[in-house]
C-alpha cells in the first residue's frame, strides 16, 4: 500500500472536486447501464468519455497524481470505443465501474482524513487488464480480460 498525501488544499475546493465526481459518477452509471441496451449508441459512448477525461481533469488541477495513470488507461480505452476501433463489452464497463469506485474512494479519503491509502499494485493490474484491449486486437479483447 501507499500513502497519498496532497497539497494543501481549501475545503470547499475539495468539497467541490467530491461533489463534481459524485455527479460525474452518478451519470457514468447511467450511462454504462444505458450502453448495455444500446452498445453502439456513439451518444453514450461520447458522454463516458467525457466523464472520465473531465475527472482526470479535475483530478490533475489539484495534483491527484496517483489516479491519473489509471484514468487515462480508461480515457484510452473509451476514446477507442467512442472512435468506434473497438466494441463496448459487459467486461469494459466493469473495469470503468472498478476504476470510478476507486477514483471515488480515493477523493473520499483525501477528504475524510487528509491522506489516501492505495494499492499500486491493484492500479497497475488494471493498467494492464485495460491495456490488453487495443484496436488491433479485437477478437481476444474478452479473453484478454
Amino acid at each position: 500500500m501507499q500513502t497519498f498525501t496532497p497539497d494543501d488544499l481549501e475545503e470547499d475546493i475539495l468539497a467541490d472536486l467530491m461533489e463534481e465526481i459524485n455527479e460525474l459518477y452518478e451519470s457514468s452509471e447511467q450511462t454504462l447501464i444505458e450502453l448495455e441496451l444500446r452498445p453502439e449508441d456513439n451518444e453514450l459512448q461520447r458522454a463516458l468519455f467525457r466523464s472520465i477525461h473531465t475527472i482526470k481533469g479535475d483530478l490533475g488541477l489539484v495534483n491527484f497524481s496517483p489516479m491519473i495513470p489509471l484514468l487515462q488507461h480508461v480515457e484510452d480505452l473509451l476514446d477507442y470505443l467512442r472512435k468506434g476501433q473497438v466494441a463496448y463489452t459487459s467486461t469494459m464497463s466493469d473495469l470503468v465501474l472498478l476504476t470510478m469506485d476507486r477514483v471515488k474512494a480515493f477523493v473520499e479519503a483525501v477528504m475524510a482524513s487528509g491522506k489516501a491509502e492505495y494499492d499500486d499494485n491493484l492500479h497497475n493490474q488494471l493498467v494492464l487488464a485495460i491495456g490488453r484491449v487495443t484496436p488491433e486486437n479485437t477478437a481476444e479483447h474478452e479473453k484478454r480480460l
